[in-house]
């Protein structure tokens, strides 16, 4: 397994925390260390800004104590939408690596029986 798979399995498990039919889960790394770990909570907040990527990027931020993330990577089990794009370019994210695109989620989503 390489090392993004791993890091990768870890934003999945953060995903199956989600409540509600649509799971995100996201991981920030800085030097092949996880340094934040989050997962979508709109449905319980009633929030549509809770994504994982944005509560890790926080988070990451707070662990770190900066503003900003350079070095860092984003993982993200779903490529992520404009506002977290923004916010990762915002805070200078290196790289971010995703499970599957936007197209695939939804069309795996509405297949679904929730």
């Amino acid at each position: 397994m390489t090392r993004d798979e791993e890091f990768m399995k870890l934003a999945i498990e953060e995903a199956k925390k989600s409540k509600g039919p649509k799971k995100f889960g996201a991981v920030v790394v800085k030097d092949g260390e996880v340094v934040a770990k989050a997962y979508s909570t709109t449905e319980e907040e009633q929030d549509g800004t809770r994504h994982a990527e944005i509560k890790a990027i926080s988070e990451a931020c707070k662990v770190l104590g900066t503003k900003h993330l350079p070095g860092c990577i984003l993982y993200s089990t779903c490529e992520p939408c404009m506002m977290c794009t923004g916010a990762a370019m915002w805070e200078k994210i290196r790289k971010i690596v995703y499970g599957m695109n936007r197209q695939d989620a939804l069309r795996h989503f509405e297949h679904s029986n929730h």
